[in-house]
């Protein structure tokens, strides 16, 4: 499997995921600097490695590929910015972060592409974007597939 082909299958499954697909308005390839605040929420997907971690018999090695992803949302009303109210049509960062770790973790072979996807520690943040406060948080992922030596 080639890291290209993993990293467009994890863009797809984020996108077509029926919750996150239900509120998010764009899964961006590569971080941007200068998003609008109606593009909001978003989800940011960067490459940071792609480092082998073993060789396997039969010219095989397994790699994991570092993805850096990021997700933006603007603060409508802070007394549902960190957790949000279905009823009101505010999503909260603890939830937009639990429906992201869900779908992945459903769909942490990538439809059977890659062994694992590894989440790691979840940093939040609020930032302001052209005035708007946003809130932010970023995921490390180590994505786990198989390569051809040859390749």
């Amino acid at each position: 499997m080639m890291a290209g082909t993993i990293y467009d299958q994890l863009v797809d499954t984020l996108k077509n995921n029926p919750t996150l697909s239900g509120y998010v308005k764009q899964v961006f390839k590569g971080m941007r600097y200068n998003i609008e605040p109606d593009s909001m929420p978003c989800i940011m997907l960067d490459v940071s490695g792609n480092f082998v971690t073993e060789l396997d018999t039969n010219d095989f090695k397994r790699i994991y590929l570092k993805v850096e992803l990021a997700a933006f949302v603007s603060i409508q009303d802070p007394e549902y910015a960190i957790v949000g109210d279905n009823t009101k049509g505010h999503i909260g960062m603890l939830d937009f972060e639990n429906d992201i770790r869900a779908c992945l973790q459903a769909s942490y072979s990538l439809g059977n592409r890659v062994y694992d996807i590894k989440m790691d520690e979840t940093d939040f943040r609020e930032i302001e974007f052209k005035g708007i406060m946003s809130r932010a948080f970023h995921i490390p992922l180590r994505i786990l597939y198989s390569q051809l030596n040859s390749v």
